[in-house]
């Protein structure tokens, strides 16, 4: 291939790129570091004085239900804009597998006292209020 045709193919990369027309391919990507911001409280459902909440907070991109802190990651990875992950486990939701771990995605970082969502829906009358349990903070390093 000639310098030409390299400075080219460069270019017309830089110019795609700066436009936003290439999508972040994180099939091949290394996958992103995250550094913790803010841990949450451990887990005892049965206590009712181990209570945690979720993030409420500009950003709120979406979420999902996980298995695990690294698909949450790889979640946050693969949603366009996502630089912040909040990962918790919310019970007494009878739609979701109990307890739903979730994994929410934003595009700005939060910290701890952006702590606001401590559940408390009536889903089930039979179950009694949601609450949230083990809310950790995650950043992307960018």
């Amino acid at each position: 291939m000639s310098h030409f045709t390299k400075l080219f193919c460069l270019l017309t990369l830089a110019i795609s790129a700066s436009a936003g027309l290439i999508a972040r391919d994180t099939s091949s990507a290394p996958p992103r570091r995250y550094d913790q911001v803010f841990s949450g409280s451990t887990f005892d459902p049965n206590d009712p004085l181990v209570r945690d909440a979720a993030i409420e907070g500009d950003g709120y991109l979406t979420f999902t239900i996980t298995e695990g802190l690294a698909a949450c990651w790889d979640f946050c990875d693969s949603t366009d804009g996502c630089i912040f992950v909040n990962r918790y486990f919310e019970y007494r939701d009878p739609n979701l597998p109990q307890p739903a771990v979730k994994c929410s995605a934003y595009s700005q970082v939060h910290g701890a006292e952006d702590k606001t969502n401590f559940g408390g829906q009536i889903l089930d009358p039979r179950l009694g209020p949601t609450f949230i349990q083990a809310s950790f903070g995650y950043a992307a390093e960018i």
